[in-house]
């Protein structure tokens, strides 16, 4: 069942570098304020930052697994993540425009800086509008990564992705490079099997010159992400599953 609600960031100023990533249906100061009452917290919690959603546990789960592929670890109790909230914001709006589809408009944010409005999301909404792909991608998703009652199944992602890559999708194309990528890096981190790792990391990039043939521009942009890594320059922070 869905349930409207908000994905909110909140700091804590005795919980230095750590932020608090969660979801709640009702308003997030009022969830800040809740935490702030509870035994052993010595200062208040604060929201830094808020979007509005139309599925708030299906939202939570994405937002916490892009944190995740992106090497931000959660804390023991789940919520908690050691990351800049500068970077913690830039995740969510990431997340936010590519499942939304559109982007926002600006307003004031902490410290002056301009920061996109919050707008209404809702993962069931087409990535693409009404392309064939997107209930495929999101099934791989959630076999990827076993979301709700899905049991996580990297094979069947993969034969899922390959076939919203046959219907042309621009995001099959970036998954699986991703996907193939984050082998060659494990590969090289975890093996120290370079062989291996260069044989993944050709498959990343002849799936995204593939889809840069069927002129989708994110491909180019992916390759030269990778290019750029190779190189030791820090871009594309946020690429993940479905970017």
């Amino acid at each position: 069942m869905k349930e409207p609600g908000h994905i909110y960031i909140l700091v804590n100023p005795s919980m230095e570098g750590l932020v608090k990533i969660g979801e709640t249906t009702r308003e997030p100061e009022e969830r800040a304020k809740e935490l702030s009452q509870a035994t052993g917290v010595a200062t208040p919690f604060f929201v830094a930052y808020s979007i509005v959603v139309g599925d708030c546990h299906s939202a939570e789960e994405y937002v916490h697994a892009v944190l995740e592929c992106n090497g931000f670890k959660r804390s023991p109790n789940r919520e908690f993540f050691q990351i800049p909230l500068r970077t913690a914001i830039e995740v969510l709006l990431a997340v936010e425009k590519e499942l939304a589809g559109r982007g926002p408009a600006p307003q004031k944010g902490e410290e002056g800086e301009n920061l996109p409005a919050s707008t209404t999301t809702d993962l069931e909404e087409p990535l693409e509008a009404e392309h064939p792909g997107q209930a495929v991608l999101r099934r791989a998703f959630d076999a990827y990564y076993g979301v709700g009652d899905e049991i996580e199944d990297k094979k069947e992602a993969l034969r899922l992705l390959y076939q919203a890559k046959s219907l042309n999708f621009a995001a099959a194309y970036t998954s699986l490079a991703w996907h193939y990528n984050r082998e060659g890096e494990d590969a090289r981190r975890l093996a120290n099997d370079e062989t291996r790792a260069h044989q993944h990391h050709e498959q990343a990039i002849g799936v995204l010159k593939e889809g840069a043939q069927r002129g989708h521009g994110r491909c180019y942009i992916r390759m030269a992400d990778m290019y750029m890594r190779s190189s030791g320059s820090r871009v594309g922070e946020f690429w993940c599953f479905g970017a």
